[in-house]
């Protein structure tokens, strides 16, 4: 066969897309709840931290920051692991009736909305409110150091620490993922201990009080 011949044969093969039937719908009720829940987070946590950051001192302060950005790097680190771990280990698990496993399987089967709630709703949370921690923080330098030369000084404290607390979040997101592709089916089956033991103590209560 002539190389114009296979050309011309290529020319006719299509590559077939997939249809809309086969595409996953788009929850958009949980898409408008997830923009709502963020919406409140944002705002509660944020004037929570910036009240409690101008009662304490700078010391406190810095760690309350701290606790903010471990807190979005963590849920950073479960939502990536939810997306790549894998079912097949956790069913096995079910099978010899270990039961946390399911939790760990319904985890990873609603991993779209897990990723979201923990990447988009808690992670992008915890970075705003870390930066409204950063100006709080510079309100109370300032306080406390007043200097005559106050708008270089404080122009120089806010790109220190804007910048600071930045490659700290970056840095820690990073390290984080690498860490949740490497042990995505570990991270899983503790957060699926988590659930259980928080459902376990749900049912005690919900028997007590039939009782």
């Amino acid at each position: 066969m002539s190389c114009c011949r296979v050309c011309k044969k290529r020319k006719h093969i299509k590559i077939k897309s997939s249809s809309w039937k086969h595409k996953k719908k788009m929850d958009y009720l949980w898409l408008a709840k997830m923009a709502a829940l963020t919406f409140v987070l944002s705002i509660m946590f944020a004037t929570t931290a910036g009240v409690v950051m101008r009662k304490i001192n700078i010391f406190f302060s810095v760690l309350l920051l701290l606790l903010i950005i471990i807190v979005g790097i963590v849920f950073d680190i479960i939502g990536v692991a939810t997306t790549t771990a894998d079912t097949v280990p956790f069913h096995s698990m079910a099978s010899r009736k270990i039961k946390e496993a399911k939790n760990a399987i319904e985890l990873i089967n609603s991993k779209e909305k897990v990723a979201n709630f923990c990447n988009d709703v808690i992670g992008d949370t915890c970075g705003i409110i870390s930066g409204y921690g950063c100006t709080s923080l510079i309100f109370q330098i300032l306080l406390k150091n007043k200097r005559k030369d106050s708008n270089e000084f404080k122009n120089l404290l806010d790109i220190l620490i804007t910048g600071l607390v930045a490659a700290i979040t970056v840095g820690g997101r990073s390290i984080g993922k690498n860490y949740a592709i490497s042990n995505c089916n570990n991270i899983v089956f503790y957060v699926a201990k988590v659930l259980y033991f928080f459902k376990l103590n749900k049912n005690k209560r919900r028997v007590k009080k039939v009782k």
